[in-house]
């Protein structure tokens, strides 16, 4: 917009144009639209505006390689992450909370499944996740049987890389709880290890179906999805 401009008119000029677009300059019609100088603001600002529109291109550029590269690949079956439920006392209550969690966190392009899925064992996958759960009341009696079965599970997550251990305490006295638990193991810190409290088998479902979406991202060469999820080119939208 030219301040000395007497052809067009600043309504018919500036009509429907955003105020971030518009340019106000000392001159008239014909002295803005010919800069003679590189420095002057005209210039600098059409310059910007190409930079800008170039770093869009390329962000964008980006998104279609980074969703190509993990596009899932067709087949008979998704990749599978594999988890495996331990307990010294399992309930139906907890086996239902389990089953809930699994299938909350399976999807078109991941399934999550039990070890003890029948496709699971025909292929001899190793566990991605060990759930050891338990009830606070037998954490809180020092029970012989839940300190064995989670110093087992520790001892296994030790021998195997890349297991996910989730250490699950129901009842509404977990946090007291953990303290004992942490009095069984070495001390922290660890590698993909964690120690939760939940007060209801509900939420023991929701916890583990997020623990394993975690997991899914985590890895997405692994158990790749078809859409990466990042958030490209959303600079500079206002030009476009």
């Amino acid at each position: 917009m030219a301040g000395g401009d007497r052809v067009v008119s600043k309504m018919s000029g500036l009509f429907g144009v955003p105020e971030q677009q518009r340019l106000r300059l000392n001159g008239n019609h014909r002295t803005i639209v010919k800069p003679d100088r590189m420095n002057q603001e005209q210039h600098l600002r059409l310059l910007r505006i190409v930079k800008q529109s170039g770093d869009i291109r390329r962000a964008w550029r980006r998104q279609f390689h980074h969703a190509e590269k993990f596009k899932v690949t067709p087949g008979p079956h998704a990749p599978i992450l594999v988890t495996e439920l331990r307990s010294d006392d399992i309930n139906v209550t907890w086996e239902q909370a389990y089953n809930r969690a699994v299938a909350l966190a399976s999807s078109d392009e991941v399934a999550v499944s039990d070890c003890r899925n029948s496709t699971v064992t025909s292929s001899h996958r190793e566990t991605d996740i060990l759930v050891s759960v338990h009830s606070v009341e037998n954490i809180m009696n020092l029970d012989e049987r839940c300190e064995a079965v989670i110093k087992g599970s520790f001892a296994q997550h030790q021998r195997q890389n890349g297991l996910m251990l989730l250490i699950v305490l129901i009842g509404a006295a977990h946090e007291r709880a953990r303290d004992v638990v942490q009095s069984w193991l070495p001390a922290p810190p660890y590698r993909s290890l964690s120690i939760e409290g939940v007060a209801s088998p509900g939420e023991f479902s929701d916890l583990l179906a997020a623990w394993a979406g975690v997991m899914i991202d985590r890895d997405p060469v692994r158990w790749p999805r078809s859409t990466s999820g990042l958030s490209y080119g959303t600079e500079g939208s206002d030009l476009v």
